[in-house]
């Protein structure tokens, strides 16, 4: 999303330099954007809402939920 030329690409390799110790402007070459939801997986057993990061087609007959409090209730300490 950020051209790798630009002011703000150079400040941000030059962060991740001062965190990481790595050069990582020579290593970022032809990639553009990660983390898009356009290659994460739906179906229509879930809500537009939410989705998750591997396939459905095993996830479709089990309940998720990030709802820690369903399971304390069913199973109490």
């Amino acid at each position: 999303l950020v051209p790798s030329e630009g002011k703000l690409a150079h400040s941000i390799f030059n962060n991740l330099k001062s965190l990481t110790g790595e050069d990582w402007s020579s290593n970022i070459g032809h990639f553009k954007r990660t983390g898009s939801a356009l290659h994460r997986f739906g179906s229509s057993r879930m809500s537009s809402g939410g989705y998750i990061a591997q396939s459905p087609s095993k996830s479709s007959r089990m309940i998720i939920s990030t709802d820690s409090s369903i399971c304390n209730r069913r199973n109490p300490l």
